[in-house]
């Protein structure tokens, strides 16, 4: 026994060595590079001016101010609208609630899917926090739900915001001005028809959940009163309202016999209601695996069963003391080759909390492609685990004829179950776009050019609609509505309608060529890679060979945070390497 563990220490310090003789390669070639570029190099610019524009090829020629509608006044809806504002757009937010935050808002009202009243965010506070309004460093590194909602009312207060938001304002539909041209929908403006806050209680009743989860709210305007719905026109549409709306709950053999209670975890708020009942989690996923862990800690507490088709790759939320985006969303890390990035985060997750095999829930794909499923973040499951508070299972197969047990893909039976929980993810839908203008398949594809843009489609555009490893929604969708921004201002060129076809398809083949085949993985993408791609684009992306000292040490060591977006290009930051290096 000893000897084993001598030799496993052994190995350790041996890997550990090795993993260090690669950063001091990796750095001395850096700076060599960096000290050889400025001796050598004729070229010259100016830093922290905030005069450098796009390059030239990206420029159309004079700047364009539309009037533009962003839908959502959520995480993104909110950056989106500050982004347009900062580039002399006008902007009208439109909310369907009485509140901003979106999912953020923790609500009680059982129709209304919001976080759990536990919620604590998966990325760090310097990971989520937008370039030019940093969060307060004296709070906890992982985010309560209260603290982000505060964040989010102070952002919409620091810039003006709220006085562009329209409350209790759904959109009903988003269609083309009739005079666009046929094969360019939205070329010449859209309108936008809402229901205004002041609609009859007819028009705004509280409705029941579907058969999918969500709430019922039918998006054509036939169902309400005309006096009821009120239309407006835009020259651009900015949807912003996230993908984390209409929950998927799968339907399977003899559901309708199960006399149980069947909920989705997007209404999920608490673990009280479920004291002395077995309770079966589907998912394993972060919110499946959050409220396995909360369930289990009732006392007194009746069996919890977490079910898993395929198993996951479980990080937890602290390495070695720092948060797990501090160690795994830095640029050095992504210039090491992909082999080795896999192997560092499969033994680092080993030495902190073991093998997957042990909890039951090693991925049914090859280990050293961890990176290609979406990782979930607990810091608890193991030890709830281990403790037999938690029992794993296989996938979930059918319904029992009794009304009270469940079969599992094994054949295996789980008796007197109470509760199912399905954390089955979202299902992307946009009632109030038509199919002929975005079409998104039954396996949630959508064909964006740059995540963004549908094809053939003029005017319209789609923020946060993607999913990053190794980073918060947050950064990605400032990038992308700096983008949208600049497009719409006619400082940033598109491509023409064929490259964007073949830039959609060579994506689409790279995600199904990477990713664990999942409909959770249709809108993946690379946290780093591609914030960097929309950074360049729009000419915000740092350049490594300008800078020295404690700066280039935060861009090559220090996790990714937005605020290196801010160093340099349109709309920099005066205070953003003061920020990257506290």
């Amino acid at each position: 026994m000893l000897e084993s563990l001598f030799l496993l220490v052994l190995l350790q310090v041996g890997l550990f060595m090795l993993f260090i003789m690669w950063i001091f390669h990796k750095v001395l070639y850096i700076f060599v590079c960096s000290y050889l570029f400025r001796l050598y190099s004729p070229l010259v610019k100016e830093r922290n001016s905030g005069t450098k524009v796009v390059e030239e090829e990206k420029k159309l020629g004079g700047s364009k101010k539309k009037r533009v509608a962003v839908i959502g006044a959520g995480s993104c809806g909110l950056v989106t609208a500050k982004c347009l504002i900062d580039d002399g757009h006008e902007v009208v937010i439109f909310e369907k609630s009485d509140h901003i935050g979106g999912n953020w808002a923790f609500t009680e009202d059982e129709f209304t899917g919001s976080i759990y009243e536990s919620s604590v965010t998966f990325s760090s506070r310097l990971n989520m926090s937008f370039s030019d309004f940093p969060v307060d460093p004296n709070l906890p590194q992982y985010l309560s739900h209260n603290d982000v909602l505060s964040y989010f009312e102070k952002y919409a207060k620091h810039f003006n915001l709220y006085s562009k938001i329209r409350f209790s304002s759904q959109v009903t539909s988003v269609i083309p001005l009739p005079h666009s041209s046929p094969s360019l929908p939205g070329s010449s403006g859209w309108r936008l028809s809402f229901l205004s806050p002041s609609s009859c209680s007819s028009c705004h009743p509280r409705r029941p959940l579907s058969s999918s989860g969500g709430c019922i709210s039918p998006s054509d305007p036939a169902n309400y009163c005309p006096t009821c719905i009120s239309t407006e026109t835009f020259d651009s549409i900015v949807v912003a309202n996230g993908h984390h709306t209409h929950p998927s709950i799968p339907t399977l053999p003899d559901q309708h016999l199960f006399t149980g209670k069947i909920q989705h975890s997007h209404t999920y708020k608490r673990a009280s209601p479920f004291t002395d009942s077995t309770v079966l989690i589907v998912g394993v996923g972060n919110s499946g695996c959050d409220i396995a862990v909360e369930i289990s800690k009732l006392s007194p507490c009746s069996p919890v069963y977490l079910s898993t088709r395929r198993g996951c790759f479980v990080m937890p939320k602290f390495f070695f003391g720092l948060p797990f985006d501090f160690v795994f969303t830095n640029r050095f890390f992504f210039l090491l080759p992909s082999i080795i990035q896999s192997l560092l985060m499969v033994l680092l997750t080993w030495i902190v909390q073991g093998s997957m095999h042990k909890y039951g829930l090693a991925p049914r794909f090859r280990k050293m492609q961890s990176r290609k499923m979406h990782p979930t973040i607990n810091q608890e499951l193991g030890v709830r685990i281990n403790m037999k508070r938690i029992t794993v299972v296989k996938g979930l197969n059918r319904f029992g004829a009794d009304g009270k047990s469940v079969i599992l893909e094994d054949g295996s039976v789980l008796s007197g179950v109470d509760t199912v929980i399905f954390a089955t993810g979202y299902k992307i839908i946009f009632p109030f776009l038509s199919d002929k203008i975005v079409r998104v398949s039954e396996r949630n594809e959508v064909d964006l050019y740059k995540g963004m843009k549908p094809l053939g489609v003029e005017g319209l555009y789609f923020v946060g609609l993607v999913q990053p490893w190794g980073g918060s929604i947050g950064p990605v969708a400032e990038l992308q509505a700096r983008w949208v921004s600049l497009v719409l201002k006619g400082e940033v060129k598109l491509v023409e309608e064929e490259e964007q076809k073949k830039e959609v398809e060579v994506r689409k083949r790279k995600m199904r060529g990477e990713y664990v085949d999942s409909d959770r993985h249709t809108i993946q993408v690379e946290f780093l890679a591609y914030c960097d791609e929309i950074a360049k684009m729009i000419g915000v992306k740092p350049d490594l060979r300008k800078y020295t000292g404690k700066v280039l040490w935060a861009l090559l060591f220090g996790p990714v945070c937005s605020v290196q977006y801010r160093l340099e290009g349109p709309n920099c930051w005066k205070h953003s390497e003061t920020e990257l290096m506290r």
